[in-house]
């Protein structure tokens, strides 16, 4: 695992690198998808939450003070209606 996202776009059945999201630094454990697709938040083996913008493909928040893998995640379905920066 090197703790990359990557997103494949098929075009005639052909496999492509068409985005990568690089920020963790072990296997990721879980993907989820924002309800109106601007946002997928992502956990890891690194200890680590990350937030990414689909847009920019940049990772805009990380939730950071978990002591151990994080397994799983969600995105609430109220979370378009908030700033995805929380405030900042």
């Amino acid at each position: 695992y090197n703790g990359a996202i990557r997103d494949f776009s098929r075009f005639r059945n052909s496999a492509a690198l068409f985005h990568s999201f690089d920020g963790h630094t072990s296997g990721v454990l879980s993907v989820r998808l924002s309800s109106d697709y601007n946002y997928v938040v992502t956990s890891s083996d690194d200890n680590m939450v990350r937030l990414w913008d689909l847009h920019t493909h940049k990772c805009v928040r990380m939730f950071e003070g978990h002591n151990k893998a994080v397994f799983d995640c969600d995105v609430v379905s109220t979370f378009t209606k908030v700033d995805p920066m929380g405030g900042r």
